[in-house]
């Protein structure tokens, strides 16, 4: 058409406010991305034969669940994701003599990182408190838990 500029002309007040708009965007999609959302889920339908513990948070909802040798699962942002952690049996022996739970669990670009004390003993169960702090990169959310554990 003539008469009409070939691209289309702002000036400098529109300009700012589409950039303002972008920027906006751009932040909100990327706090949006990062979020951690920790669900609960049901621990029975793991289907864990043997010894297990279950990870409650405040509200007493399962968080985390594990096999109580090296796999974990816990839902975030919807999935259930399977994670592992070893331990060598040095480590474990000096967690039982100071009764504690310290232990690094990895997988899905995940790290957990969980710290207990011994709560209680039973004859094939222990109990804990403590945290479990979960990273994904520069994401970190931290969890107080109680924990059941049983053969």
């Amino acid at each position: 058409m003539r008469g009409m500029p070939a691209w289309p002309v702002f000036d400098g007040k529109t300009m700012k406010n589409a950039w303002m708009f972008a920027a906006g965007m751009l932040v909100s999609l990327c706090a949006a991305a990062g979020e951690l959302r920790i669900g609960q889920f049901d621990h029975d339908k793991l289907g864990i034969q043997g010894a297990q513990c279950t990870f409650e948070d405040r509200g007493h909802r399962n968080v985390l669940s594990t096999d109580w040798v090296e796999l974990y699962w816990l839902q975030v942002d919807g999935r259930l994701v399977k994670l592992v952690g070893r331990q060598t049996d040095a480590q474990i022996e000096r967690q039982k003599k100071s009764k504690t739970w310290r232990q690094t669990v990895t997988g899905s670009g995940l790290t957990l990182v969980i710290d207990l004390v011994l709560t209680g003993t039973g004859e094939d169960a222990e109990g804990y408190k403590g945290t479990i702090d979960v990273r994904r990169g520069n994401d970190r959310k931290r969890i107080a838990v109680t924990v059941e554990c049983g053969a």
